[in-house]
């Protein structure tokens, strides 16, 4: 009954309900955004991985830190696993666990922030101060209609931060007590979309991206050259040095050292699901990798890191794709390149 209820209301209709609950959960919740910083992590890929090595990266430097996305739900050091089958919560839950991060003195929120809840205005009443864009592909477009559809949300996304009231700071340095908190884009430099991203009325633009130098995969993880500061990752995957460039771009912004982002660097934790090896299958002599990705960009990353290996014996992948009807184009590019 209640899908059959949702098949006759028309969707723009539907998503005034979820505009409805995200002004109710900051009323109920009293705001909890104003008390914090908040960043936004937005992009086709990318996104997840970026919040989970951003709270690794801001707590190593002493900052408590709460964070929401795709993997998991976390506040101070507590781990909740999203098993929600959605990114960006409904019915107040974003609010709540903003308000929760507030009680637990977090001192940044971190929100991965999707198109689609864009589209169901999920993103609405939380006051970011900074949003990053990760990267733009054309994925996602049975949900949006259209690329440009897609790529609009995502541009909606930082228009609406660009026109946000400032808050007070509670940081240090720029973003220190009592001082104005500019507002900030951060926008991946090798996206032939930056310019459009950038086009907003923010009070600082920052580019990542384009200052890489000295890349190399090797069997320990990767190196990379920043700003010619040295770093090493134990993760695997070149497009995590896109990643990890991302966090470091919005750590200097709490004007973290670089010698301290060097150690947090080195002693980066894998993301659970994305490129990771279990353990019990190497005891056993042949190697196991999950990872997350369904979209084409996602996959050729993962085949990139199985070559990296050069395995000498058969390679089993399985795979599945998004169900419900969603992104049915997807199923026969997935298909081809693993055929």
């Amino acid at each position: 009954m209640k899908t059959l209820i949702k098949k006759l209301i028309p969707k723009k209709l539907l998503n005034l309900r979820h505009l409805f609950f995200a002004w109710l959960g900051a009323f109920k919740y009293h705001h909890p955004s104003e008390e914090l910083m908040v960043i936004g992590i937005t992009g086709t890929s990318g996104k997840s991985t970026t919040a989970y090595l951003l709270r690794q990266i801001l707590e190593s430097a002493g900052m408590l830190v709460g964070s929401l996305s795709t993997i998991d739900f976390y506040v101070a050091g507590e781990e909740k696993l999203n098993d929600q089958k959605m990114t960006m919560l409904g019915k107040m839950q974003i609010q709540k666990y903003l308000r929760e991060m507030v009680d637990k003195k977090c001192d940044v929120a971190i929100i991965e922030t999707t198109s689609e809840g864009r589209v169901q205005y999920r993103h609405k009443f939380i006051n970011y101060d900074m949003m990053l864009l990760t990267n733009l592909y054309p994925e996602h477009i049975d949900s949006h209609g259209s690329f440009e559809n897609y790529k609009k949300a995502k541009l909606d996304i930082f228009d609406y931060v660009s026109k946000l009231p400032r808050k007070r700071g509670m940081g240090k340095g720029e973003r220190g007590m009592g001082k104005y908190i500019p507002k900030t884009a951060i926008v991946n430099g090798n996206s032939e979309y930056k310019d459009e991203f950038l086009q907003f009325d923010f009070e600082k633009k920052i580019i990542f991206g384009t200052n890489i130098s000295k890349q190399e995969v090797k069997n320990d993880g990767l190196y990379f050259n920043v700003d010619d500061k040295n770093f090493h990752a134990p993760l695997y995957g070149e497009h995590n040095i896109s990643n990890i460039v991302a966090t470091l771009a919005i750590a200097r912004e709490f004007d973290i050292a670089w010698d301290v982002l060097q150690k947090a660097v080195l002693q980066l934790k894998p993301i659970p699901g994305r490129v990771e090896f279990i353990d019990e299958a190497e005891e056993k002599g042949f190697q196991v990798i999950v990872d997350y990705a369904f979209e084409p960009v996602a996959m050729e990353k993962l085949y990139q890191v199985v070559d990296l290996l050069k395995p000498t014996g058969k390679i089993i992948h399985v795979f599945g794709s998004t169900g419900g009807g969603r992104d049915k184009d997807r199923r026969f590019k997935l298909g081809e390149m693993i055929g």
